[in-house]
């Protein structure tokens, strides 16, 4: 992999190697689970494993002798009566649950001593060859470097994945020949196990047949690239049969933990990622990237990014919009184009048209945020929290300088600076913002050399 970090903890559809396996693995309902690791970068993966799957045991293979030896290394650390073995390679993504509850059924349907999951590749790429006798009967594998003059076209191989009975491996493992390559191939044990068959039991090797991207393994980059389109493309799948339209699968990037209400449109270049939650009969993209955050039924979020926040129903976001860590945005709201929300909440009704940003600010319901609003929660030395009661007006390009606090109803003329709190329902208006006495009159309540006139501080 070129990397410092170890191959394992590469993620395939924001999912690392190692829980892809683990995952798979979840298939058989393991009673012990095993992990044979390499010398390099052991103490990184037992560092991400530890808390994780406290129950995972580790071997450390300290000579690379083959996928003969590094079930070998796990063997004293199983309980000596569980019955059968389920063997995975922990480079391969795209192995299913399903996958390995499949070949655990035939194993013990079929009595059989080994079962493989087995897929049918076009050429046999660099897989062992299944071979078979003129009865159907597996009786072994031939890794594909040994593969010599055998005719082109369609190859039945093997997947990766395997069950064995463990008093019978435990047997045999040691009886494995090293190949002139210095490895020991675990694949062996299949031509053993064909070769002891006897005719008053049931052919000791099994199969059953999986998809081919069961045997997609990761050595590099490039078959980690190729590993998240076919993962894409499963997860883009899954979610169209469950009543999700994704316009463009191909531009479309969803990974494994994302959850998608029914009759949700994705639209192309649109991304989302870690544990996000989607509620049905929304809008998303294009061009929408969503992390880690949950959004509620109906909302439609176009052109914006939205990092670890909350979105409540019916709510609409962008173009261009940027939602930070700890936001919270109630149903209904209507948040623009380039508005900045951060570490704050955002009750229902409430509009944020244009170029805001609220940063550490607690906002009421049917509030309005006029464009150029900025909460200045930062005074150099700690953040400060800003608080707009219910039905408030904030005009054009006030600046709120946190802690501060404006009132239900109250209302700030167009470039304020709120210094002060606000009373409930007070008009406030200059830099610094000072009220307007209710008994002025209405052409003295401003002088303009002092203040902006009233069609200033609107909206606009």
């Amino acid at each position: 992999m070129r990397s410092r970090l170890d191959k394992m903890l590469h993620p395939v559809a924001g999912r690392p190697l190692f829980d892809a396996a683990i995952a798979a693995a979840s298939g058989c309902e393991p009673v012990q689970t095993v992990l044979v690791v390499a010398p390099h970068n052991a103490e990184q993966l037992r560092a991400y494993a530890a808390p994780r799957y406290p129950d995972l045991a580790f071997v450390v293979q300290t000579e690379q002798l083959g996928t003969g030896h590094a079930p070998a290394m796990a063997l004293p650390l199983l309980d000596p009566t569980i019955d059968d073995v389920m063997i995975l390679f922990g480079d391969h993504p795209l192995d299913t649950p399903e996958m390995v509850a499949a070949t655990l059924a035939e194993h013990r349907a079929s009595d059989a001593l080994v079962t493989m999951a087995a897929c049918v590749h076009p050429t046999g790429g660099q897989h062992g060859r299944l071979t078979r006798d003129d009865r159907g009967r597996i009786v072994r594998i031939t890794e594909w470097r040994e593969a010599v003059g055998e005719e082109p076209g369609p190859k039945e191989i093997n997947s990766g994945i395997h069950c064995f009975r463990l008093p019978w491996l435990a047997e045999q493992l040691p009886l494995l020949p090293r190949h002139a390559s210095n490895e020991y191939y675990l694949t062996d044990l299949i031509a053993v196990a064909a070769r002891g068959a006897s005719g008053d039991r049931p052919w000791p090797v099994a199969a059953v047949t999986v998809d081919l991207d069961a045997a997609m393994g990761v050595n590099d980059r490039t078959h980690l690239a190729a590993t998240e389109r076919l993962a894409r493309r499963g997860i883009n799948t899954r979610h169209m049969l469950a009543g999700v339209t994704i316009t463009d699968p191909e531009t479309t990037y969803i990974e494994y933990d994302v959850t998608i209400g029914r009759d949700t449109i994705i639209l192309p270049g649109s991304s989302l990622t870690g544990r996000t939650t989607i509620g049905a009969g929304c809008t998303i993209g294009p061009a929408a990237r969503i992390a880690d955050s949950a959004i509620g039924e109906g909302v439609a979020i176009r052109d914006s990014t939205i990092e670890e926040s909350e979105v409540g129903p019916g709510t609409d976001i962008g173009p261009y919009a940027h939602l930070r860590p700890g936001a919270r945005i109630a149903g209904g709201v209507h948040i623009g184009n380039f508005v900045e929300i951060k570490n704050s909440a955002i009750g229902s009704g409430t509009a944020i048209g244009h170029v805001s940003y609220l940063g550490d600010a607690t906002v009421g319901e049917g509030v309005n945020i006029g464009a150029g609003v900025i909460t200045a929660n930062y005074d150099g030395a700690r953040k400060h929290r800003t608080t707009i009661g219910d039905g408030a007006f904030i005009g054009v390009d006030t600046i709120l300088r946190a802690p501060v606090e404006v009132g239900a109803g109250a209302i700030t003329g167009g470039g304020s600076f709120v210094n002060r709190d606000v009373p409930a329902g007070q008009k406030v208006v200059g830099i610094p913002a000072r009220p307007i006495p209710r008994h002025a009159r209405a052409d003295e309540r401003v002088k303009p050399a002092e203040q902006p006139t009233d069609r200033q501080a609107g909206e606009g």
